[in-house]
């Protein structure tokens, strides 16, 4: 957990991304003026983590923005491969099924 022990419990997003370039050196995003994120109160004051701000800023831009830099090599998301078409479709329903017979 990161204190933010400076920082009041409403933040714009731009205060939240200028915290969040400090402690991972990235952004997800461009920010728009005025946007507002909530800060939990803890046994400590206010506090978030880093990755807690990523994932608000990825949810709220879920729908609107383009998917971001590809991932590591090797690395695959649901949406960057290929629909299947009905045949192969099939042969994987009728591997997966052999498979789960077998002791």
């Amino acid at each position: 957990m990161t204190s933010l022990a400076g920082l009041p419990p409403v933040v714009s997003l731009e205060e939240a991304a200028r915290f969040l370039r400090l402690t991972t050196g990235t952004t997800r995003r461009r920010l728009a003026a005025g946007d507002i994120i909530g800060w939990k109160e803890g046994s400590a004051g206010w506090r978030t983590t880093p990755q807690a701000l990523a994932d608000y800023i990825q949810a709220r831009t879920r729908t609107t923005t383009p998917a971001g830099p590809p991932g590591p090599p090797g690395h695959r998301t649901a949406q960057a491969t290929a629909p299947r078409s009905p045949r192969a479709r099939a042969m994987r329903a009728r591997r997966n099924t052999r498979s789960k017979e077998q002791p």
